[in-house]
């Protein structure tokens, strides 16, 4: 955001304008009451083999519990 006006990422610079900024500050709003969204949440995720596929494929579900497989973070 630059001079309250958002820029769209590119070689250009282009600047969406005052009025499009104030809807997507809007609807950011909106979207964090909806899903109540709090910055200072942690969240622990972890893997766990999938029941189905994991035997056949090695397929792994990403889970948000403190039981299970440490997410390799590289």
């Amino acid at each position: 955001m630059k001079n309250k006006n958002y820029e769209i990422l590119s070689l250009y610079g282009n600047s969406i304008g005052r009025k499009n900024s104030k809807k997507v500050l809007r609807r950011q709003a909106y979207l964090k009451r909806k899903f109540k969204y709090d910055p200072n949440e942690k969240y622990n995720l972890h893997l766990k083999d999938n029941p189905h596929l994991g035997p056949i494929f090695g397929v792994k579900d990403i889970v948000r519990e403190d039981e299970g497989e440490e997410i390799d973070k590289t």
